[in-house]
């Protein structure tokens, strides 16, 4: 309803052990995800620059998802109008993901908002001079 431009859910991943940083989206089912792709791939370019412990991938639907359905979709990314993506900033088990977690809170803020400012630009969505 506010006609925002893409959908970023920022979540801190859970789980008895595992690291890094991992990315969904919608599933293909739903159909041309292409710009979903391209959101997660450049936020995870700008995070991998700032320093993460492991560059887990970009997926698509949720967690153990066995079949390629609309309804198998994280709803934060089922129920947007515009690109979305969910980041798992790192594991809350992980020590390691922890610290980076601390260490690059800041930066890591900073990587999203220019990964955003950098598509928007590359693909003209708005003239770069908008973007300062």
């Amino acid at each position: 309803e506010a006609n925002a431009d893409f959908f970023i859910s920022l979540h801190r991943n859970s789980s008895t052990s595992g690291k890094g940083v991992e990315i969904w989206i919608n599933n293909e089912s739903v159909g041309d995800n292409k710009w979903d792709k391209l959101l997660a791939e450049y936020i995870m370019d700008w995070l991998d620059q700032v320093g993460i412990s492991e560059r887990r991938g970009i997926q698509t639907g949720f967690r153990n998802n066995e079949t390629n359905v609309e309804s198998n979709n994280y709803v934060v990314n089922r129920y947007t109008n515009m690109p979305s993506c969910l980041i798992e900033m790192g594991f809350m088990t992980s020590t390691e993901d922890n610290r980076y977690f601390d260490d690059n809170l800041d930066a890591y803020a900073d990587a999203i908002a220019s990964a955003v400012m950098e598509l928007m630009a590359d693909k003209n969505i708005y003239p770069t001079s908008t973007l300062q």
